[in-house]
């Protein structure tokens, strides 16, 4: 009986080649998705802050001040507050994009007035501006990001007003424009 040797071959290079090739087109066809996917998870930190500035908004309004000698003061709003730090950086630099801020920055007035403040790191700079009184009240809450280091900023607003039965009422929504830069 005649002993058969079987020569086992390896990949020719040219197969080696086109799968390297394929693997190229899928990665770069994959890289921008997933990318878009990491901004877009990076968006849902100004819309779930925009709420709670909300929130604070209404209860804010709903409060009965009265001066030192009792008598009540007009319902309105919190006074305007100046863009938080975190809009100068992006998501790219030595931080990972996440900036802390000074927590001295969430005492100011206009945030403790909301029960407004940021402990974490955050991606977004935050911006409350507001004005008139009762029925003639309403505010905007904003936030701004960098999220991929263009200079051109992700804004998410949500605005407020009250109706003649001085309720507050806002948008049915967070507006957003250029979501993802």
């Amino acid at each position: 009986m005649k002993k058969t040797r079987c020569r086992s071959r390896g990949f020719s290079l040219v197969e080696i080649m086109t799968t390297v090739a394929i693997i190229g087109i899928l990665a770069s066809m994959a890289m921008p998705a997933f990318n878009k996917y990491v901004r877009r998870t990076k968006t849902s930190e100004a819309l779930m802050n925009l709420r709670k500035i909300f929130d604070g908004s209404v209860e804010y309004f709903s409060y009965d001040f009265t001066t030192r000698s009792g008598f009540q003061v007009k319902r309105r709003f919190p006074a305007p507050a100046a863009p938080t730090p975190g809009m100068r950086f992006c998501i790219d630099n030595a931080t990972g994009g996440r900036f802390k801020s000074n927590p001295t920055v969430w005492d100011a007035p206009t945030w403790r007035a909301l029960s407004f403040g940021i402990s974490d790191p955050h991606y977004y700079s935050y911006q409350y501006d507001s004005e008139g009184l009762e029925k003639a009240s309403k505010f905007t809450a904003r936030a701004l990001g960098d999220l991929n280091c263009n200079q051109v900023f992700s804004t998410f607003e949500r605005v407020g007003s009250v109706n003649d039965n001085l309720n507050v009422v806002g948008g049915g929504g967070i507006f957003s424009y250029q979501e993802l830069e």
